[in-house]
């Protein structure tokens, strides 16, 4: 994903993600959200993962078991099955 961007790019995008908040303007999304985390993850810890739970419960919340911050790579069967159903119980 990062291929070729190197510290140049990797390490400032890193610093805003990490600085931002992804509850901030939730408020105003409209359409149904899904939130996948890793168990694993250690730059967006289940405790983060919980509190954006608990803040915006209409939220499906789902954690993926062995796994770190890249599901998509890391268990990609996994993680393209939970955006298929999710995406199949769209209005």
């Amino acid at each position: 994903i990062v291929d070729g961007a190197g510290a140049r790019g990797v390490f400032p995008t890193a610093r805003a993600i990490g600085r931002s908040d992804p509850r901030e303007g939730i408020e105003a999304v409209r359409c149904p959200i899904l939130s996948l985390a890793g168990d694993g993850d250690r730059i967006a810890p289940l405790a983060d993962t919980e509190a954006f739970h608990r803040d915006v419960p209409r939220a499906r919340t789902v954690v993926l078991q062995g796994s770190g911050p890249m599901l998509m790579l890391e268990r990609p069967r996994a993680f393209n099955a939970q955006l298929l159903e999710f995406a199949g119980g769209l209005p």
